[in-house]
């Protein structure tokens, strides 16, 4: 049986559906990639699809220097994430339009992007490992360090992006097993100021990479990153509020906590409330007819949470106005 998938979809569908739609970078060519780099004191490391974190870990060796950053669709996974020794944030979210980060900011930016299908009705749409990339070349520093995982196929397709806004450090293959699975290849690039590539530069540039070399296991010679700090950071969120995650990291501060001592009762009323009435009202006695019903929602006694959480909670909000006004008039004979 042939699947098919969604433009957004990994193409990975075997992986996939083993790993519920996450395919993971090997962590055995991780690591090989991590021995190509000479990290410095501190530097800021920016992942689009970090997963479960184990595979940009396994680039910087846990090395406590790396203030990692990521981004991650899947909110259980994100949740997970986040709180893993060596990452500083994670957020749940599309990296593609549902963030906030600030510009020319990362001095490292390490991403395996989701591939889209080939041959499954996405005729004319832009490929995400394109717009992944016109992402990341915003957030980005000058001179800051670009690991981009894509199968080889997608080199024409990102090759005037690269050109024209990095400077190529090394291009390698993975190695033979794994390679035989998606054909991925590793660029390195480092950013430089963006520059104009003609037609002819991207075929020359083409013609140079045509035969790849194998990853190897231990470099002679390392890029060094540039250095980034943490403050560096202004922005890393989510562009729709989060209120909870808001209240969470309000209630680790003990002053605010206490100064938002009437904000606290309120949320705890919104999560825990399970009986009917917002007001303080009560529950009635005997269980109201229709009419009484009607009466008390609309004059805004019934108004806020009503129902059992899990069951029917819902919110519950009326009034009553007055949309048309009728005469009638006794005639002689009616």
């Amino acid at each position: 049986m042939k699947m098919s998938y969604r433009s957004n979809s990994f193409s990975r569908a075997a992986a996939n559906e083993a790993r519920m739609g996450a395919y993971y970078t090997d962590l055995a060519h991780c690591k090989a990639i991590g021995e190509m780099f000479h990290f410095p004191e501190e530097f800021t490391l920016l992942e689009p699809c970090i997963g479960d974190a184990k595979a940009v870990l396994s680039i910087t060796g846990g090395y406590a220097g790396a203030k990692i950053f990521g981004v991650e669709l899947n909110d259980r996974v994100a949740e997970a994430t986040k709180g893993k020794e060596g990452i500083e944030e994670c957020i749940h979210a599309d990296f593609v339009d549902g963030v906030i980060i600030s510009q020319n900011a990362f001095s490292f930016c390490f991403c395996n992007p989701p591939y889209m299908d080939d041959d499954i009705g996405n005729e004319g749409r832009e490929r995400l490992e394109k717009i992944f990339l016109t992402k990341i070349v915003k957030y980005l520093k000058k001179g800051g360090i670009l690991v981009f995982v894509i199968p080889e196929r997608i080199l024409p397709v990102v090759s005037r992006l690269l050109m024209g806004n990095f400077e190529m450090a090394a291009l390698y293959r993975f190695w033979p097993e794994e390679y035989a699975k998606w054909k991925q290849i590793v660029y390195v690039g480092i950013k430089t100021d963006k520059r104009f590539c003609s037609k002819d530069d991207v075929e020359l540039f083409m013609e140079r990479i045509r035969s790849i070399e194998e990853l190897p296991v231990h470099p002679q010679e390392r890029i060094v990153v540039p250095a980034g700090e943490e403050k560096d950071i202004r922005s890393f969120c989510t562009k729709e509020f989060d209120v909870r995650r808001a209240y969470d990291l309000l209630d680790r501060d003990e002053e605010i906590s206490y100064q938002m001592s009437d904000y606290k009762s309120l949320m705890k009323k919104l999560v825990t409330q399970k009986e009917y009435g917002s007001s303080e009202i009560g529950n009635p006695l005997i269980p109201l007819k229709k009419d009484l019903l009607y009466l008390m929602s609309t004059s805004g006694e019934g108004q806020g949470l009503a129902g059992t959480e899990g069951v029917d909670l819902h919110m519950q909000r009326g009034s009553a106005e007055i949309v048309e006004d009728e005469e009638f008039e006794e005639g002689e004979k009616e």
